[in-house]
């Protein structure tokens, strides 16, 4: 980026600067997306943003101060006035990089030791998640509304920082990819390592732009101006990519293959009268695993309505029979269904030769043998059922 920062804007000294600063920054956020979207290797991608964050933290000020001051002073070209020093960046890098990096690790440390693991990653991060979202898309909002007018004002400024920046992505992406190539690396690291060398974290750039030279200067215009060049030149390199996939790695085995989507399999419960158990463990089913598995129920000689004190007692555990109605057997259903439950000792059918799926046959508990009646005998064979479901989901969706 130092060379097309001289090449092109050679006379405009804060585009300059802010190119440069743009290409010293290596991106850790939007390079997971181009990574998923190019079928790359997700671990190899996560290990090179963990990389990059810690290279930027103890590198980028020192990077920054090297580039803009004493390389072009070798060469005998203009550096970046008085008033820039290496600490501005420093402290930029580390209140905008380094300040979220020590908060983010320090809330998982204190959280999972406090907590626990179960309660910080289901209860704690998706509280706090949102609020990553909110700051970027205030950052961006701001920004663009501090720099619109000179945006929309000098469409040949934009056109001159775009330039480089197209070049640069194009460029970095190309000398990544063959060398990986040409190392022996396969097409889902290949895919990683080109798009971590052509992605830049426009976030800091900005931020240090920003923090050292102001938010109106020239600098944060060069840097406001990145992302919009470089989503959509990402974006192609993408389809590039996938595109040369085939081409540059004919006998990769490690190939990703689009695959149709798994459908959740099927569970059909029958018994007599489809009133009380089979209803049961449908309701059971669904408000255990959702739509992991689908769940029916029907009986080989339904009744006219549910029993009451079933639907009472699954209400218990939060699952519900409300609007059900005893249905009989779906002969399709029947077939398609990837197991077919019986419960009970009463409930006979016949089970079809050219059925998709399996039959099995539940016994449950009938406290009634031991003189248990009313509520107390249903929440006794509501919890034998609930047993036998996380049971039987956890074979279904091994």
């Amino acid at each position: 980026m130092f060379a097309l920062g001289w090449i092109f804007l050679a006379d405009s000294p804060e585009l300059r600067t802010g190119l440069i600063i743009v290409g010293l920054a290596r991106c850790i956020a939007m390079v997971l997306v181009w990574n998923d979207l190019s079928c790359g290797d997700h671990e190899v991608a996560a290990v090179l943003v963990a990389v990059n964050s810690l290279f930027q933290i103890l590198m980028f000020s020192v990077l920054g101060w090297f580039y803009l001051q004493i390389l072009p002073g070798w060469l005998g070209l203009e550096t970046t006035s008085a008033t820039f020093s290496f600490w501005s960046i420093a402290a930029s890098v580390i209140v905008f990089l380094g300040v979220p990096l020590v908060a983010g690790a320090l809330s998982r440390v204190v959280g999972e030791r406090t907590r626990g693991r179960d309660w910080y990653e289901s209860k704690f991060l998706p509280a706090v998640s949102p609020l990553a979202l909110a700051g970027l898309l205030y950052t961006i909002v701001l920004l663009f509304a501090l720099q619109s007018e000179q945006i929309l004002g000098a469409p040949w400024t934009v056109a001159k920082v775009a330039v480089p920046l197209v070049a640069y992505f194009i460029i970095m992406f190309a000398i990544a990819l063959t060398t990986a190539k040409a190392t022996g690396m396969d097409y889902a690291t290949s895919a990683s390592v080109a798009f971590t060398a052509a992605g830049n974290n426009f976030e800091l750039a900005i931020a240090v732009a920003i923090g050292t030279f102001g938010p109106l200067s020239g600098q944060a215009l060069a840097g406001t101006i990145g992302p919009l060049i470089e989503v959509p030149v990402l974006v192609a390199l993408v389809y590039v990519m996938l595109w040369l996939r085939p081409r540059l790695f004919p006998g990769d085995t490690a190939l990703p293959t689009a695959q149709a989507p798994t459908q959740a399999p099927t569970v059909l419960y029958v018994c007599v009268a489809n009133a009380g158990k089979s209803q049961m463990a449908e309701a059971i089913t669904k408000a255990k695993y959702g739509d992991r598995i689908r769940a029916f129920s029907a009986g080989v000689s339904p009744k006219t309505k549910i029993n009451a004190q079933s639907a009472a007692s699954v209400a218990e555990i939060g699952a519900s029979m409300e609007g059900a109605t005893p249905k009989g057997l779906d002969d399709e259903l029947l077939r398609s269904a990837d197991r077919v439950v019986i419960i009970g000792a009463a409930a006979q059918l016949d089970f079809p030769d050219d059925a998709r799926g399996s039959l099995e046959r539940w016994i449950t508990d009938e406290p009634s043998e031991r003189g248990i009646e009313g509520a107390e005998r249903m929440r006794l064979i509501r919890d034998d059922i609930a047993r036998r479901v996380d049971k039987l989901a956890a074979q279904l969706l091994d």
